[in-house]
């Protein structure tokens, strides 16, 4: 009879400890995921602002000249893709037209404020005031 009413009671300590412990290493696997982002995020606006502060490039965006841009850009790409994982380079025009994929350079002119939540979010925080590389 004790055994009867002791197991019970041992299973929901047991699933207690279990769950406790599924949801610290949760947390643990949320922080790290969030900071890795957060880190990616950081190095990709690095990056941009890097480029857009260069001023040959920005003669160049703003004369919308797409050859001189891959020339500057596309040697570069090729070594950041094969070290680093960067899958995409991209130039923007206001409001949020690709004016260049160093990626894909045969695709540009499209309008990507349908489908591009950073770039909706970007103009909403403020940002974009003009054509910005």
């Amino acid at each position: 009879m004790v055994v009867a009413a002791v197991v019970p009671l041992l299973l929901h300590q047991i699933s207690s400890t279990i769950m406790r412990a599924e949801t610290r290493e949760l947390e643990g696997v949320n922080d790290a995921f969030t900071a890795a982002v957060a880190t990616a995020a950081d190095t990709g606006a690095g990056m941009a602002w890097l480029v857009a502060t260069v001023p040959e490039v920005q003669q160049a965006f703003a004369a919308g000249n797409r050859e001189r841009l891959t020339q500057m850009f596309a040697p570069g790409f090729a070594t950041l893709k094969e070290k680093v994982g960067v899958d995409q380079f991209q130039f923007h025009t206001a409001p949020a037209r690709s004016l260049l994929r160093i990626h894909m350079p045969g695709k540009f002119g499209d309008d990507l404020s349908s489908f591009r939540m950073s770039d909706r979010l970007f103009r909403q925080a403020g940002g974009g005031g003009g054509n910005h590389p």
